[in-house]
């Protein structure tokens, strides 16, 4: 089965701007599809990637705070950190999917 964000059977697509488009979740993964009310899961393929991500931002701000006026970091936030965040963000949107429900 290929893997979408495509509802399996009306076609309705999961937005990408959840903010746009609220969908209530009963769980944080489960919800209804908003066409057909299909049980649908939301999933995706990096978890972890995201978990560590969202681990590392507090981290990083703070240290980003501190040491703001040194060049180097400065520097390093800039053309290092902010473009593999970005990355990452964009392969953890790629590899998103919803899929019918199965208890």
């Amino acid at each position: 089965m290929k893997k979408s964000r495509h509802c399996p059977n009306c076609g309705w697509k999961f937005p990408i701007a959840k903010i746009n488009a609220p969908i209530d979740r009963s769980n944080g993964k489960h919800f209804n599809c908003p066409e057909c009310q299909t049980y649908l899961v939301y999933r995706t393929n990096h978890d972890k990637l995201y978990k560590i991500s969202t681990m590392l931002i507090a981290p990083a701000t703070l240290m980003l705070y501190h040491y703001k006026d040194i060049p180097i970091v400065k520097t390093l936030a800039t053309f290092v950190v902010l473009p593999v965040m970005v990355v990452l963000s964009v392969m953890w949107r790629k590899g998103e999917y919803i899929e019918r429900y199965k208890p």
